[in-house]
């Protein structure tokens, strides 16, 4: 596999490089391709034709409560870099707009748009194209970058982002429906209604994850980033206080960052039970509630009966039917001696699905909520597990400030 830097342009023929007075560069948070755009406009503000030009760093932010430490891990960014540029942070956690339809509201008169190439997966890549494809030809001329691992990785808090598909909760409410698997009937009328209320649950699934499921997950998630960049900054104030000479100073110096950590720690928590905790309960109860109203409306809107067309050898007796069954294949056969060859039944379709799946309907329901319950309940262990580990490191740090800090 070869680790190369990897350039392209998408070049607009018609509007080309604009007026050269605005340059955009989105950025996913993390990873080398920011560093290699930011390397390329440097160069590119050296030149006569650009050198007037206006630099905008572009951010879509998931987790809103962790906007200003992206803000200011941004600027410290540009600063090391020596680039003048304003940043902007666009707070997506409530909304969830796809960032390409950010990027094509944001830049659309933008005359130079530097973009990252996402990874992604083999299955995934014609789906990107076509995703790259019809945001470029909305904008102005595209710079894609894919840097070489020689690049170094810059962070400002966020993981690389990536588009949130289907697959991205695996709490699932219809989560053993697999289609692909599934056996429908041979009867044609039968099978196509067995297949339009297959869709319905699925479309009721998919509904859930982008209106409930994201927004949800994304409190723990929130609550997680700011606990992770709280002890980032804490351990670069340790590398810091590691610069005095004399032991005492140093150790004072990270006591006062411990208990510092704990002191915002403990803000962080109350912020989360103050805010969102009351939130995800009213997340909850509009989940639970438009998903029985949908349940309700799914099997009245089912048809009542659905007619189903049988022929002489459909009326074999089989090993278990029941008595009435048999009766009716006896009647029907008997009629066949007469030229009777296809035989019309009407199912009662409704009340045969309201007896036979609601109830196990319900019961996934049921296992999906306490699913939700089961991962922030995990969410909660892992935050506190990560705030002991933390501790300790602390304590260790004052003990031996030398060895903790080798160690790390």
């Amino acid at each position: 596999k070869l680790d190369l830097n990897i350039v392209m342009m998408d070049y607009d023929q018609e509007r080309g490089f604009g007026k050269r007075k605005q340059i955009d560069v989105w950025w996913r948070g993390g990873g080398q391709n920011g560093n290699l755009s930011l390397q390329l406009i440097k160069f590119i503000l050296q030149s006569d034709m650009w050198n007037n030009a206006h630099v905008r760093l572009i951010i879509v932010n998931p987790v809103n409560e962790m906007h200003e430490q992206i803000y200011r891990r941004a600027e410290k960014i540009l600063t090391n870099l020596r680039i003048d540029a304003d940043i902007k942070i666009i707070n997506n956690q409530i909304d969830k707009r796809s960032f390409y339809d950010i990027v094509q509201i944001e830049s659309v008169n933008s005359d130079l748009i530097f973009m990252g190439i996402e990874p992604v997966e083999k299955a995934e890549v014609k789906a990107f194209m076509q995703r790259i494809n019809t945001l470029c030809e909305s904008i102005g001329t595209v710079i894609l970058t894919k840097a070489s691992s020689n690049f170094k990785e810059l962070n400002i808090g966020l993981g690389p982002a990536k588009e949130q598909t289907e697959a991205s909760y695996k709490i699932n409410l219809h989560s053993k429906i697999e289609a692909s698997k599934l056996k429908f009937p041979k009867y044609p009328a039968l099978a196509a209604q067995n297949k339009e209320f297959l869709d319905i649950l699925l479309e009721q699934n998919k509904l859930i994850k982008q209106n409930y499921l994201g927004t949800l997950f994304s409190y723990e998630e929130s609550l997680t980033t700011q606990l992770q960049v709280l002890a980032e900054n804490s351990v670069e104030s340790i590398k810091k206080a590691l610069d005095f000479k004399r032991p005492e100073l140093v150790i004072k110096k990270i006591n006062h960052i411990h208990s510092q950590f704990l002191i915002d720690a403990a803000a962080i928590i109350d912020k989360f039970k103050e805010k969102n905790i009351p939130e995800e309960e009213k997340l909850l109860s509009k989940l639970i509630r438009d998903s029985i109203n949908s349940f309700k409306k799914i099997y009245m809107d089912l048809p009542a009966e659905v007619k189903v067309q049988y022929t002489k050898a459909d009326m074999t007796l089989q090993k278990g039917d029941l008595f009435d069954v048999r009766w009716y294949k006896r009647w029907m056969r008997f009629l066949s001696k007469f030229g009777k060859k296809t035989f019309t039944y009407k199912i009662q379709y409704r009340n045969l699905l309201i007896q036979q799946s609601m109830k196990n309907n319900l019961e996934a329901f049921d296992s999906f909520l306490n699913e939700i319950g089961t991962q922030s309940l995990r969410d909660i262990t892992d935050f506190s597990k990560a705030l002991s580990a933390i501790d300790l490191a602390f304590q260790q740090y004052s003990k031996k400030p030398e060895a903790g800090y080798s160690a790390g």
